[in-house]
């Protein structure tokens, strides 16, 4: 079902890429929703490793 999901409303690789690394905290942001966005766009893209995040 998360796949069918992700499949059918994620972004393309290369834009959840460029997302990705253009994403900076905000200053009324909480670093673990912050975290969990970046997580979640790098398994858009193929994905990055825990310690890189």
């Amino acid at each position: 079902m998360k796949e069918a999901l992700l499949a059918a409303f994620a972004a393309d690789p290369f834009v959840a890429y460029d997302q990705f690394v253009s994403r900076r905290l905000g200053p009324d942001e909480f670093p673990d929703v912050f975290l969990a966005e970046l997580r979640m766009l790098a398994t858009l893209f193929g994905g990055v490793s825990e310690k890189a995040l």
